[in-house]
């Protein structure tokens, strides 16, 4: 899945949720951290494991409980798995890497016929096959398509007006 719609999805979600633009800008900014795998030469390493992004929140959470910010750790964490969750839909992904070593792909969807019997069908599968972190020597990325500016830019807009009516309240 595009960078893009990584970053525009947390952002919007934030912002609808109520947090201002300058909380919600470096909290969606973590949605992108898993992907720093690709500087690494491995796409969908073990920074795409719920586990394995787990563990910076467990080392920090002293520093949490000190300067009293739960908040803002439960929802840096909740961007940081939503990065994951949602290339479940796009590709294999390792999420559960090293507890479940096979990699889960989604795939959701549904079609519609329409003639002289309508027809409607759901397509779900859920696929699987065995976790194997691969070393490319280079790597090549879309980093948004079309489709994907379109919506961006939508959510973008549904954010903005969301802040500008919170500050006519």
């Amino acid at each position: 899945m595009e960078p893009l719609i990584h970053f525009i999805i947390p952002f919007t979600v934030l912002i609808l949720l109520g947090l201002r633009f300058k909380e919600a800008l470096p909290l969606s900014l973590l949605a992108l951290t898993p992907d720093l795998d690709v500087f690494f030469h491995v796409h969908r390493s073990p920074t795409h494991s719920i586990f394995i992004l787990l563990v910076p929140f467990i080392l920090l959470s002293p520093l949490v409980w000190k300067f009293k910010l739960q908040k803002y750790a439960v929802l840096a964490f909740l961007m940081l798995i939503l990065h994951p969750l949602l290339d479940m839909f796009a590709g294999y992904t390792p999420i559960f890497w090293p507890l479940y070593d096979q990699s889960i792909w989604v795939i959701f969807g549904s079609t519609a016929k329409l003639g002289s019997i309508p027809n409607l069908t759901l397509n779900l599968k859920i696929l699987t096959k065995p976790t194997i972190f691969t070393y490319s020597e280079t790597f090549e990325g879309v980093l948004f398509t079309g489709q994907t500016a379109i919506i961006s830019a939508i959510l973008f807009i549904l954010a903005i007006i969301k802040t500008k009516v919170r500050k006519l309240k």
